[in-house]
């Protein structure tokens, strides 16, 4: 199991959490798995923002399992129209299969689920897999209040990933 998956993303306005108080510290949260390596979140669905031009609707993750490098990589939504090419961040690859995850509605029209695989590699040639679910519900979010992040600067996202355990 991971020994900790740290999330994070922009709120449906396309903000980061950021502020000087507890309130202003939302979506984002630090979450164990099960026996098996799996997850399962329910939680905004989160915006899109202007980055220079317009960035996809991503979550972003800090992945961490003993005897592994730390992973810190993106999840992306199917059909955003700003995956790449039209994603402003070039080097981010919007549109790797890898990182996108087939959001379908269920439910009712707000909800979307989805299903996405983690690869984790100790060397180029031993990989682990962990199989995580995801249920995207725009008017919920994520506040695990035990692991708030309190800053009196702003913060890069570099740095809102390195959460101190």
């Amino acid at each position: 199991s991971f020994n900790s998956c740290v999330l994070l993303y922009a709120n449906y306005n396309g903000v980061y959490s950021g502020g000087q108080s507890a309130n202003d510290w939302w979506c984002r949260a630090v979450i164990e798995t099960d026996s098996n390596g799996k997850f399962r979140i329910t939680t905004l669905f989160p915006g899109r923002y202007d980055d220079d031009g317009y960035r996809p609707a991503h979550i972003h993750f800090k992945v961490t399992v003993p005897g592994y490098p730390t992973l810190v990589t993106q999840l992306y939504f199917n059909l955003d129209y700003y995956l790449s090419p039209r994603d402003s961040c070039t080097r981010c690859h919007s549109d790797a299969k890898s990182l996108v995850v087939s959001a379908v509605h269920r439910n009712d029209i707000k909800t979307f689920e989805g299903n996405w695989n983690i690869v984790l590699s100790k060397t180029p040639k031993a990989v682990s897999r962990v199989i995580t679910r995801e249920t995207l519900n725009r008017g919920s979010y994520i506040h695990v209040k035990e692991h708030i992040m309190h800053s009196r600067r702003p913060t890069t996202i570099d740095e809102l990933l390195n959460i101190r355990q």
